[in-house]
């Protein structure tokens, strides 16, 4: 299962004991990761038990068409510590 941020997926408790799931674009970094859920469907919580795999990128569509060669705001963050490694405007 895949979440785009925290607060969606520890709203989500209708899942088995150790479900996992995703959660990827949390305006907070540090909630971007791997989660396990405890307790039964309809119960218990989600606990995070480690960072994503990859490090994933940000843009914003300048131009108002997909095409992913004319976006803005391109930055690689660290999934871990949501600090920028790079920063890159493509032509």
């Amino acid at each position: 299962m895949l979440y785009t941020s925290r607060a969606a997926l520890f709203a989500d408790l209708a899942h088995d004991v150790n479900s996992s799931a995703w959660v990827m674009g949390d305006a907070t970094a540090a909630f971007n990761g791997i989660y396990v859920k405890s307790g039964a469907s309809g119960s218990g919580s989600w606990s995070r038990v480690g960072d994503l795999p990859f490090s994933f990128v940000i843009a914003a569509d300048t131009a108002g068409v997909y095409l992913p060669a004319v976006a803005a705001n391109h930055m690689l963050v660290d999934n871990s510590a949501g600090t920028a490694r790079e920063s890159k405007t493509f032509p």
